[in-house]
C-alpha cells in the first residue's frame, strides 16, 4: 500500500529493468533480483513494475515453471 510512483517514475524503473547495467545508487535491490532471474532463466523472464488502482504498485515477477 501506499501512493506508488508516477507513471514516469514507473515508465524509469522498467527502463532500469531492461538494462545490463545496475546504478549501485537507486533501486538496487528489485534491479537484483531481476537480474538474477534473467540470467538464471533468460530474456524473457524477469521484473515488471505496474500502477495499482486505487494507488500503490504491482510488482510482477515472471519466472518459468519448473
Amino acid at each position: 500500500n501506499g501512493i506508488g510512483l508516477s507513471s514516469e517514475a514507473i515508465d524509469q524503473l522498467n527502463q532500469k529493468l531492461t538494462s545490463d547495467y545496475i546504478n549501485p545508487i537507486d533501486n538496487i535491490g528489485i534491479q537484483n533480483v531481476n537480474q538474477r532471474i534473467k540470467i538464471t532463466y533468460g530474456e524473457d523472464y524477469g521484473v515488471k513494475v505496474s500502477e495499482r488502482n486505487g494507488g500503490g504498485l504491482t510488482v510482477f515477477i515472471r519466472i518459468p515453471i519448473v
